[in-house]
């Protein structure tokens, strides 16, 4: 897997992996050597929108066997993922070359304080 956001020397992360689960249109597993299992599964959610319309959850996991303070890291990393993809989903496009290692510190940092 490739990590399109860089790290704090600019590059960006390559850890390889397998894909250990697929559900067309609806899950997507992976197992990463840096990042343990990763797994993404869209769930239907009737009346989940603020309308009551129907719409779909994204349920995310990651099982990870690292040091706390690795945890935290990756929690961080994460979160931000998120929002990029939140500021998709919005309609507005995620610009990778605005991640901002400010940010990830920032949210580190909150997560550090709440242990």
């Amino acid at each position: 897997m490739r990590w399109l956001d860089p790290d704090e020397h600019g590059a960006a992360t390559v850890a390889p992996g397998r894909v250990t689960g697929w559900g067309p249109s609806r899950l997507a597993e992976y197992t990463v050597d840096a990042h343990g299992r990763i797994r993404f599964e869209l769930i239907a959610a009737p009346g989940r929108a603020a309308d009551g319309a129907p719409g779909t959850r994204l349920r995310f996991t990651n099982e990870l066997v690292a040091p706390y303070s690795a945890a935290l890291r990756h929690l961080a990393g994460w979160h931000q993922h998120f929002e990029f993809l939140a500021e998709a989903l919005a309609g507005r496009s995620a610009d990778w070359r605005a991640w901002n290692l400010e940010r990830w510190r920032a949210l580190h940092g909150a997560y550090e304080r709440a242990r």
